[in-house]
């Protein structure tokens, strides 16, 4: 195994190369036009000086939630709502309304439970739309949608549901992950899973299109499920929803389950695009000539099961051309542009290490920003003289290396909030004077966290054992003179999924609440995480057990030969899939870790998977594989006999992904092999993992293991 480098971020002030902030200059400059000059932002909050804490920062700075969650304007810049999380006892979302510029209070909202890590945004500049989520996983609060829409006034008042599924139905979770069952259980029958699912109330769960329809007032909302139709007289699809008295229009169908709807010229909808019961990435084209002679939806592009497809974004207002995002026979998904009625289109940027997978619209729908992640963000601005592209690049050359956000904007692109974090940056929240770059007001998320100079965090890049080059994060603890310090006890935290959202420089609490209390923190985006185009992303397919945590392995290798990490002190850190990988490696390396700590861990994969009972969902089969033998050999289970360290296993009662019964096979096998492993439960899924007393308790407990095993500095 080769060491390539350890990556320096002009942020993080490393001794080192800047290659990778030059090259991604070099692909801007190559691939647009000279920008206008844009004024120097004068951002104070962003020259915050630093200090290093005293003593040891209280573990509740890093575990309450995020303070504030956002701020936003209302399109004609009369309002603007202050988002924030009221971490004492019950966790909730609270909602202020202000008038601005003065942000005279108007009204406080405290939201009710359901709705406690809503999307919120302005629906018109009258109505508040709020969507809502549902916490998922563990200690690290992954959310998943709800598909429950709230409309409210913005001074407050009258609460009114788009959809009643999710209020009458139960947990719509619940729902989904039982349409998701039915699908892979008849995904050899694509017209059965279809009717499967079809057939249900085609009331909801329902999510946002778009508030431009054409008409003042009117928003356009889709079911995300609905009854499959010959032709668009139903209307089950897709409705347009008149703000002032609640009526619902339908105006299109839903071709298939969970597509997302685009709208096209004169705001009619157009596009549809998803993932079908065979796995394949699929669009459909819905013309006006077509709709109006009563037909339905064309299949327009379909991807190989498990293929990388064309995912539209937005109409560029010229004929039937549309912003997407594809990876179809491109090595790194690219920024094109698309002609639904013709199937041509033409490329107009591609980053050759890094998949172009966000982006963002202004108020009326266009697209003035693209982005990817390799090490650091990589940016990609269209119209670079675009009001809010400029604006970006002010705060970008600013702050190079952030993950620099615009995350709202008046109608009149006059003013914005812009979101900056990084690695060593809590979020931060500021509105901004557009044309002159200046601050207006700033929210920090981290109270606790303001002013403190955090660990550092390498980016690092290293060549695994068959020449593959791995991407990471190394976070480095200092000394009070801000010297790195060397030969710490190492904590390798894997991220969670097959493929999972990778690890990225913008801010986690985690790594940086490790590395408050001595410990270095290291990250491995190993073979088959998402973001660094197909290639990579499939290198892991039928990998899982052997080479994908082998690329753990080679990492803590390098961080040990760097002089970072002391061998005798190396405990593994994972939640979900994440902790197979922590089991895994620490069975087949017994001799490299002291310790590993499994949270919601999947320790058996045949018995997740529903040993061999139903088919394997079609996107794991091909990650995982369905021979339910050889994944028996691969799963945790099978290898406890060889592992060495002391093990520590928190379960989350009632997990809806990773059930309880998984960690306790994991302890029946280790107690098998004559291992005793600490046994911690968490508690009910969303029950109390968002209360900060509870987050503290937790990782607490996860502290004393990790000092008892492997010691602080």
């Amino acid at each position: 195994m080769n060491i390539i480098m350890r990556i320096e971020s002009r942020m993080t002030r490393l001794i080192g190369s800047t290659a990778l902030a030059l090259a991604v200059a070099a692909a801007l400059i190559a691939a647009t036009p000279a920008p206008a000059p844009a004024p120097a932002a004068r951002l104070q909050e962003l020259d915050e000086v630093l200090v290093t804490p005293k003593s040891q920062l209280p573990l509740r700075d890093f575990l309450k939630l995020p303070q504030y969650k956002d701020i936003m304007l209302s399109p004609d810049g009369k309002r603007a709502l202050v988002v924030w999380i009221d971490n004492e006892g019950n966790y909730r979302l609270i909602v202020g309304f202000h008038e601005f510029p003065s942000m005279k209070a108007i009204a406080t909202t405290p939201l009710d439970p359901v709705y406690n890590d809503s999307e919120v945004g302005f629906a018109s500049a009258s109505k508040l739309l709020l969507q809502a989520s549902y916490p998922a996983r563990g200690l690290q609060l992954v959310h998943e949608p709800l598909g429950m829409m709230l409309l409210t006034d913005t001074d407050g008042g009258k609460p009114h549901y788009i959809n009643r599924e999710a209020v009458t139905n139960g947990d719509p979770l619940v729902l989904r992950l039982r349409d998701e069952e039915e699908a892979a259980a008849t995904a050899h029958d694509y017209d059965a899973a279809q009717a499967s699912l079809s057939n249900r109330d085609p009331i909801g769960p329902v999510r946002l299109v778009t508030t431009l329809t054409g008409k003042p007032d009117h928003l356009l909302f889709q079911t995300t499920r609905a009854n499959q139709r010959s032709g668009n007289t139903m209307g089950t699809g897709a409705f347009l929803l008149n703000l002032k008295d609640n009526r619902q229009t339908p105006v299109a169908t839903l071709p298939l389950s969970g597509a997302r709807l685009i709208t096209g010229p004169q705001f009619r909808v157009a596009l549809a695009a998803g993932v079908n019961a065979r796995n394949e990435a699929v669009v459909y084209y819905l013309p006006e000539n077509v709709r109006a002679g009563g037909k339905d939806w064309q299949l327009v592009t379909s991807s190989a099961a498990g293929e990388r497809g064309l995912r539209p974004i937005a109409w560029t207002g010229n004929g039937e051309e549309y912003y997407a995002l594809d990876g179809r026979d491109l090595p790194t998904r690219a920024v094109v542009i698309w002609n639904a009625a013709t199937g041509t289109q033409r490329v107009l940027y591609r980053h050759d290490k890094a998949d172009m997978d966000h982006f963002a619209l202004d108020p009326a729908g266009k697209p003035w920003l693209f982005y990817g992640r390799e090490l650091a963000p990589v940016y990609w601005y269209p119209d670079p003289a675009h009001p809010l592209a400029r604006l970006h690049r002010s705060v970008v050359r600013k702050v190079p290396g952030e993950l620099v956000e615009v995350t709202s904007a008046t109608d009149d692109l006059k003013t914005a909030v812009v979101r900056v974090n990084s690695a060593r940056r809590p979020p931060l929240h500021m509105v901004v004077n557009v044309d002159t770059a200046s601050s207006i007001t700033a929210m920090f998320s981290y109270p606790g966290l303001r002013g403190r100079k955090l660990a550092q965090v390498d980016p690092i890049e290293v060549q695994a054992r068959d020449g593959l080059v791995l991407h990471g994060y190394l976070t480095n603890p200092e000394d009070g003179s801000g010297k790195l310090l060397s030969k710490l006890p190492l904590i390798v935290m894997a991220h969670d999924g097959p493929q999972g959202e990778p690890a990225g420089y913008d801010f986690e609490f985690e790594r940086q609440l490790f590395a408050s209390r001595g410990y270095a923190v290291l990250q491995v985006n190993h073979r088959g995480t998402s973001g660094r185009g197909a290639s990579y992303e499939r290198a892991g397919d039928m990998k899982w057990g052997t080479a994908v945590q082998d690329d753990y392995v080679d990492m803590v290798r390098w961080a040990i030969s760097d002089g970072v990490a002391d061998p005798a002190r190396i405990c593994f850190y994972g939640t979900g899939y994440g902790a197979f990988s922590a089991m895994t490696a620490a069975a087949r390396e017994p001799a490299l870790f002291n310790c590993v700590v499994g949270v919601g861990g999947v320790y058996d994969l045949p018995a997740m998977l529903g040993d061999g009972k139903k088919p394997v969902p079609l996107a794991l089969r091909q990650v995982l594989g369905d021979n339910m033998a050889e994944l028996k050999a691969r799963s945790p289970v099978s290898k406890a006999a060889a592992i060495k360290a002391k093990v520590l296993l928190m379960p989350q009662d009632r997990d809806q992904y990773v059930p309880m019964e998984q960690s306790i096979l994991m302890r029946t096998a280790l107690k098998d092999a004559g291992i005793t492993a600490q046994w911690e439960i968490l508690g009910q899924q969303g029950d109390g993992q968002h209360n900060p007393e509870t987050r503290v308790g937790a990782y607490t407990r996860i502290l004393k293991f990790l000092d008892e095993r492997i010691g602080r500095q």
